[in-house]
């Protein structure tokens, strides 16, 4: 009934709402709100990570926010180019900072990427005052790289499961993302199946629950698959299992595929990496191109 009343009354409405807002504000000064500090910024003109190029590849990265701290407190997830704020009391803050991805390409799946080392430094408290920074990562000293493939030196995944020697993944030198050479799927009506794997080598990962991922970067105009197949090492016996369905993508896109819970729960410690993929009979020639594929986990 008050709000059908409001309704016919507008004048009498605005006066409630001009009272609410003079008692709150009358409330605010009285909680001493108006002797706030006023915040110090950071903020983050770019973001980038650093590689040992042989031993941890190239410095391809997709972070999406960053995750601040401010003396042990979670301030928020905070997209690049937007001002952080900090408040405190203390003159000297200590700021960590760390990596978010999007495991498994997925928005709901936003994550701290722990095998990048946090930034961490002290700041010196000023009201008002507004820092540039760039925030740089690192792979973390506990990282430990399975392998690396970049097809500068080599391709391990050699191993034609399809039949058709014809629809492998090649050494090209068209359009890599770094480097000079990049990964290549091609495959027409001819030649429309591919099912490729790492090399003979079975490669081993802890099933104690580490964090385990593959990084890779790719573009495509066609749909692909992701597996694993692991081994048991006490009675030899292979199982596959297709992990993820990455649809067309135009442009390079780098994964974070999130493996750590699928390597516990299988127990089995030996993989292999795998690619499947079907020629998209609409277009004349379906073309995958990888690079700076990386299987790492952390160790604890």
């Amino acid at each position: 009934m008050i709000l059908n009343r409001l309704k016919y009354y507008p004048s009498f409405s605005i006066q409630i709402c001009i009272s609410i807002l003079l008692s709150l504000i009358f409330y605010s000064c009285n909680l001493g709100f108006d002797n706030a500090k006023a915040p110090h910024y950071l903020y983050f003109k770019n973001i980038d990570i650093k590689t040992k190029l042989l031993s941890e590849g190239a410095p391809s990265h997709k972070i999406t926010e960053l995750w601040i701290y401010a003396d042990g407190q979670l301030l928020g997830a905070f997209d690049k180019e937007k001002p952080v704020p900090i408040i405190s009391d203390n003159e000297v803050v200590e700021i960590n900072i760390f990596a978010g991805i999007r495991a498994n390409g997925s928005k709901q799946d936003v994550q701290i990427y722990y095998l990048l080392k946090n930034i961490n430094f002290n700041l010196k408290y000023y009201a008002g005052r507004i820092d540039t920074i760039d925030a740089v990562f690192s792979y973390s000293e506990n990282a430990n790289f399975v392998f690396l493939e970049d097809f500068e030196n080599g391709n391990i995944f050699s191993l034609d499961l399809d039949g058709d020697k014809n629809t492998g993944i090649s050494i090209s030198k068209s359009e890599p993302l770094s480097g000079i050479n990049c990964g290549k799927i091609i495959l027409n009506k001819e030649h429309n199946t591919v099912y490729v794997t790492s090399s003979a080598e079975f490669f081993q990962l802890p099933v104690t629950g580490n964090y385990t991922f593959l990084e890779i970067d790719y573009k495509c105009n066609t749909d692909f698959i992701i597996g694993l197949t692991g081994k048991d090492p006490s009675t030899g016996k292979e199982y596959s299992s297709d992990i993820i369905l990455l649809t067309k993508k135009e442009n390079w896109n780098k994964l974070y595929l999130d493996l750590t819970s699928i390597v516990q729960n299988s127990g089995l410690g030996l993989y292999k990496v795998y690619f499947k993929s079907e020629h998209d009979d609409s277009i004349e020639k379906s073309e995958i191109s990888l690079d700076n594929i990386k299987l790492l986990y952390l160790k604890k």
